[in-house]
C-alpha cells in the first residue's frame, strides 16, 4: 500500500510540474540593473508541490549571447526578489528562474523573460561636451532625448557656467546650434522679465564693470535677438519685443559683438536677424576688425553680400587692414559693384 502511495505521489507531483504557473516578473528596470520578482509563483509553488517540512530556493539565469548562447547564473538564493546588476543601459536581456528543492529536484524553467534597461540619463555635461567638441550627432542625439525639458523639468541653472566660465547659451552662441537656443529663449525671456529689473539693471547701475556688464548683457542680447525664430513661439518673440524697446539702452552696444561672431561661422539668418534688431553694421572689435572683414577674411560671400545690402561702410578700416581686405577678397573671389 505504501509503495503504492508512494508512486501515485510521484505522478502527482509530475503533473503538477507541467500545469504549474512558473514565470518571473520585473519589478523595476534602471540603465544598469534590473530587480526581478517572483514571489507569486513561489507561493504557488510552496503550496502545491512541497510538504510543511520542505525548503525550495531559486536559481535564475541570464542568456549571454557573446558566449554561444550560453545561460549564466545571476541568482541562487531563498528570496523572492533579487537585483541583476552591472547591465549596459539601452540593452535587452532575456532572464529564466526554475525552484530547487536539492541539486536533482527541481521544475522546469519557466518562459524567458526579456527585459530592456533603460537608456542612460543626459545630463548638463554631455552638452557642454558635445558643443565644445562640436560634436554635431552627440548634440542631435542629445536634443532628440528632450534634455532641455528634463533639466529645466528639474530647475535647472540656465545660466550655469563651465570650467571655462560659458554658460550653455553662450556657448551655443559660438557655434549656432539654434533649435536649442530657441527652446531656451521662452524660459530666459519669461525669467529676464522677472528679475532684469531687480538683479542685473541694479547691479550695472551700482557696479560699472566692463567684464560682468559683458557678460551680462551679452547674454541678455543672445537670449533675445538670435535665437527667436518666427516659427517657434509667438509669446517668446511678443516677450523678447517688449524686453528688446524696453532694455534697448543696455544692449545696442553689444549687438555689434554678437554680429561679428555671425559673421565668423557665416550664418546668414542670425546675421539678418541681428541687423533688423539695431546691430550696429560697422563697429569693430579689440583688433579693428569689422564684420565685413571677418566676412571677408573667412571667405563667407552669402554674408558679404548681406552686409551690402545693408549698406555697410567700405572705409571704416584701418590703414593695416586695408591691404589685408583686398588681398582676401581677391583670394576668395568676392566682388562687389
Amino acid at each position: 500500500m505504501d509503495k503504492y502511495r508512494s508512486k501515485n505521489n510521484i505522478y502527482l507531483s509530475i503533473y503538477l510540474s507541467i500545469y504549474l504557473s512558473i514565470y518571473l516578473s520585473i519589478y523595476l528596470i534602471y540603465h544598469h540593473s534590473v530587480e526581478l520578482n517572483w514571489a507569486d509563483s513561489l507561493l504557488e509553488y510552496k503550496y502545491t508541490m512541497l510538504t510543511s517540512s520542505e525548503k525550495v530556493y531559486t536559481c535564475i539565469q541570464k542568456l549571454v549571447p557573446e558566449e554561444d548562447d550560453t545561460w549564466l547564473t545571476v541568482y541562487t538564493g531563498y528570496g523572492e526578489s533579487a537585483v541583476v546588476n552591472d547591465l549596459k543601459p539601452n540593452t535587452e536581456y532575456i532572464f529564466r528562474l526554475r525552484f530547487q528543492r536539492s541539486e536533482t529536484s527541481f521544475s522546469e524553467w519557466c518562459d524567458p523573460l526579456k527585459v530592456v534597461t533603460e537608456k542612460e540619463p543626459l545630463y548638463g555635461d554631455n552638452l557642454h561636451k558635445a558643443i565644445r567638441l562640436k560634436d554635431l550627432a552627440e548634440i542631435e542625439s542629445i536634443l532628440k532625448s528632450g534634455i532641455q525639458r528634463l533639466l529645466l523639468s528639474y530647475n535647472a541653472n540656465i545660466g550655469f557656467k563651465d570650467d571655462s566660465g560659458k554658460t550653455p547659451i553662450f556657448s551655443l552662441s559660438i557655434y549656432l546650434f539654434i533649435s536649442f537656443c530657441s527652446y531656451l529663449s521662452i524660459y530666459l525671456s519669461i525669467y529676464l522679465s522677472i528679475y532684469l529689473s531687480i538683479s542685473a539693471r541694479s547691479y550695472l547701475a551700482q557696479y560699472v564693470h566692463i567684464f560682468v556688464s559683458i557678460y551680462i548683457l551679452l547674454f541678455i542680447c543672445i537670449c533675445l535677438f538670435i535665437y527667436i525664430i518666427p516659427m517657434y513661439s509667438y509669446l517668446s518673440i511678443y516677450l523678447s519685443i517688449f524686453l528688446s524697446i524696453y532694455l534697448s539702452q543696455f544692449v545696442h552696444v553689444y549687438l555689434s559683438i554678437s554680429i561679428s561672431i555671425s559673421s565668423t561661422h557665416g550664418n546668414r539668418q542670425v546675421a539678418l536677424t541681428l541687423l533688423r534688431c539695431g546691430a550696429n553694421i560697422n563697429a569693430k572689435d579689440h583688433d579693428g576688425k569689422t564684420s565685413l572683414m571677418v566676412a571677408v577674411i573667412n571667405g563667407h560671400q552669402q554674408m558679404l553680400e548681406l552686409l551690402l545690402e545693408y549698406n555697410v561702410d567700405l572705409s571704416v578700416v584701418n590703414a593695416n587692414m586695408v591691404k589685408l581686405l583686398e588681398n582676401a577678397m581677391v583670394k576668395n573671389g568676392i566682388r562687389y559693384y
